[in-house]
């Protein structure tokens, strides 16, 4: 079976008047390169009523109820990973599925905003760069990022130290701003600021950049490695289904054992009742030994028995 993969659907509001005025979207490229990597895209429909939603990639004060909180919980059992897609704003109901998938231990990615999202779940922060000095075409190299060598990242670019990326967000996040019990920093741009991170103890990934636009063949900011991010993924995520998969087998063969153990402890009282009630009614001791072979399923006496009787 192919690894469930849930892509976070963002809510937008149209601009046309009446009833089809919102939508919920997920990024054709992710569903793309999820699928053509072996994995099986399912969008992840957002909880929050329209008016509720936030406007704008901060921390969302909105707090869900608890019936939106099950609703989420519902979407997300089952599922093998989740990707947190980049967007204009992040809500609530993106801050709690990262939550839970990290508690969970589910593999989970963020793209931009979906970096940011990751952050705040983890307890950080991201800042708005009044400079906008990040905020440039997505189908363009903006700058470089200096990777860590000892991280994933490094082994997905085929151990480049080094590589161009694109740059299109207003929100940053320093080194301060990153929780880095949770998530270690791998990558950094010219000016200092946090452009990659990965789970300290767990599949967690974040990506500033946009490698989903640089995986698509024919942008201007094309390079092939970038796929690596999400084939590595979709790896990921097949390898915590296996390990879902085995412990779920572990169990039904554990409560078959317990089942089996109870079956046999209910058949030895069965047994040590009968054979009590056979000492009781025997009236000899070749009845005391004829029921209990009886009992026990065993050959009649044989003439060494016949003779001690």
């Amino acid at each position: 079976m192919l690894p469930k993969i849930g892509i976070v659907g963002k809510q937008h509001i149209g601009n046309i008047d009446g009833a089809w005025n919102d939508y919920t979207v997920t990024s054709g490229k992710i569903n793309y390169l999820v699928v053509n990597n072996g994995g099986v895209p399912i969008s992840i429909t957002p909880v929050t009523m329209p008016e509720n939603l936030n406007k704008e990639d901060s921390h969302d004060e909105y707090e869900l109820t608890p019936e939106e909180k099950e609703k989420i919980d519902i979407q997300i059992d089952g599922l093998d990973g989740i990707i947190l897609q980049g967007g204009m704003q992040t809500c609530s109901y993106e801050e709690y599925i990262a939550k839970r998938a990290m508690e969970k231990g589910i593999p989970i990615m963020g793209i931009c905003a979906g970096f940011n999202v990751i952050i705040r779940a983890a307890g950080g922060e991201v800042i708005h760069n009044e400079s906008g000095s990040h905020d440039k075409n997505p189908n363009e190299f903006a700058h470089s990022i200096t990777i860590d060598p000892t991280s994933n990242l490094y082994k997905l670019m085929d151990c480049d130290e080094e590589i161009e990326v694109n740059s299109v967000h207003w929100m940053i996040a320093k080194e301060e701003g990153v929780p880095q019990d949770v998530l270690k920093i791998v990558a950094h741009s010219p000016d200092g600021l946090v452009e990659a991170y990965e789970g300290v103890n767990g599949p967690i990934y974040g990506y500033k950049f946009h490698p989903e636009v640089m995986a698509t063949e024919g942008a201007g900011c094309y390079n092939p490695k970038m796929n690596n991010i999400f084939k590595d993924f979709v790896e990921k995520c097949l390898e915590y289904k296996r390990n879902i998969d085995k412990q779920s087998e572990i169990e039904e063969l554990r409560k078959e054992v317990e089942l089996l153990k109870d079956k046999n402890n209910k058949l030895n009282s069965m047994l040590k009742k009968a054979l009590d009630f056979a000492e009781e009614v025997s009236k000899s001791r070749f009845a005391r030994i004829f029921f209990r072979k009886k009992l026990q399923g065993l050959p009649k006496l044989d003439d060494s028995e016949r003779e001690i009787l």
